[in-house]
């Protein structure tokens, strides 16, 4: 065992409730290659001790990136001393729910780590504006900056904040609510260089007091963001209150070379305003319209480079029309209510030659006598059937060899069936709790 951990690159807690601390200890001491460590397990952080946390950390000197999460046992010196200890060559730093870092601790392991590229302060709540201005000012080398949950976060503070990072060209403001689409304009400027761009559930709008009200109707001026990175490539948008068809069109103009686009959670988009507003953007390769209950007859323009398309859970859909997606390998129309099957199933006629992965988990209307004629979609290779519990195993004679399929939920299936479907891998049965 030892001997196959010495050459382990990556080892992460994550989802491990039962790991702890000393046993972490006890393993990385057998993994001297290890370059990716993840410390986000929901027991670890919480009981992670400062002399544990650095006794992990320094003996792994070709650590080059570092998760960690809810370590809040430690004060904020004994946190920024451990973090301190970790590999001088560590270049991705992410952090999260550290409610005792502080400014100066920040200060302190920034100073200590002169190749970082990527840092992640995501809900640290300890730290303030001022602080992270001035921690910023040891990490000149950064590319990668996510401040979500810094909801503290004032227009004059952003730019102060991002005049620090020149470099940048990957900025995470998810949640953020106290700077306006013009403030945020304003401090992209120190950025031109940005190529992705993550605001998801901000909040951009010009009047706080009505932006605290759930129900109040908001506006905002996302074209004005959207001038100062013109290069930009990925954007996310998704759940920004107040964006509604005409000021995404207005604002994906100033970003024709855009490949990934978030628009999940929109609910004043619909089937006009999105199909205007994605001319704009011909070089699309992803698209996210998942979860936007206006939408209801889905037509695209012409859109020869998408690949991937999330059309999840859009409450009123009743239609898409793929007829001009002629790249699309991946395609999640599931817990769709409304869906059409047979219209569906006509328009999936269109990627046949291309669609290599298809989700149409939990659709009510999905039946034997409904589901879409699969059998000459040569490159689907991944299907996604799960909680549709009214087909058996005559829906699955509509499939081709696959090599995964998902049908845990369906529960009118037989193993034969599923043995006939020639299936290489069948999700079929739910893991132990």
């Amino acid at each position: 065992m030892a001997q196959a951990l010495g050459s382990l690159e990556v080892f992460s807690t994550s989802g491990c409730h039962s790991l702890y601390f000393d046993g972490i200890s006890t393993a990385v001491q057998h993994m001297p290659a290890l370059k990716e460590l993840d410390l986000s397990g929901p027991t670890v952080g919480r009981f992670l001790s400062s002399p544990a946390l650095a006794g992990i950390l320094g003996s792994l000197q070709q650590l080059r990136k570092l998760k960690l999460s809810w370590a809040n046992m430690m004060n904020g010196t004994h946190l920024s001393n451990a973090l301190t200890s970790a590999s001088s060559a560590l270049t991705h730093l992410h952090l999260s729910d550290l409610n005792r870092l502080t400014d100066e601790g920040l200060a302190q392991v920034l100073q200590s780590k002169p190749n970082l590229r990527s840092l992640r302060l995501n809900d640290c709540s300890g730290l303030t504006s001022a602080g992270l201005f001035n921690a910023l000012a040891h990490a000149q080398q950064l590319t990668q900056l996510d401040l979500s949950g810094m909801r503290q976060i004032s227009n004059e503070q952003l730019a102060n904040v991002l005049g620090q990072v020149p470099r940048l060209a990957h900025l995470a403001l998810q949640r953020c609510s106290q700077f306006t689409a013009e403030g945020l304009a304003a401090a992209l400027q120190n950025v031109s260089g940005l190529v992705h761009l993550d605001l998801y559930e901000a909040d951009l709008s010009e009047d706080p007091d009505l932006a605290a009200d759930p129900a109040a109707a908001l506006t905002v001026n996302l074209a004005a963001v959207l001038q100062q990175v013109p290069v930009l490539e990925h954007l996310d948008v998704s759940a920004l209150r107040g964006l509604d068809d005409t000021r995404l069109a207005a604002a994906l103009q100033h970003v024709p070379n855009l490949t990934h686009l978030e628009l999940a959670l929109l609910d004043e988009l619909t089937d006009s305003g999105l199909a205007e507003a994605l001319q704009h953007v011909p070089q699309l390769a992803h698209l996210d319209i998942s979860l936007c209950s206006n939408l209801k007859n889905v037509r695209f323009p012409h859109l020869r480079r998408l690949e991937t398309l999330n059309a999840r859970a859009s409450e009123s859909l009743e239609s898409i029309a793929l007829d001009n997606l002629p790249s699309l390998k991946a395609l999640d129309v599931s817990q769709n209510s409304s869906l059409d099957i047979m219209s569906l199933g006509g328009s999936l006629q269109h990627v046949s030659k291309t669609l290599e992965k298809l989700s149409m988990a939990d659709l009510q209307d999905l039946s034997d006598e409904n589901m879409p004629n699969l059998t000459g979609f040569e490159n689907l290779r991944d299907l996604d059937l799960h909680d549709n519990r009214r087909i058996t195993d005559a829906a699955l004679n509509a499939l081709p060899v696959l090599d995964h399929l998902d049908v845990l939920g369906c529960d009118e299936l037989t193993d034969a069936g599923l043995k006939a479907s020639r299936a290489r891998e069948v999700n079929q049965y739910a893991p132990p709790a």
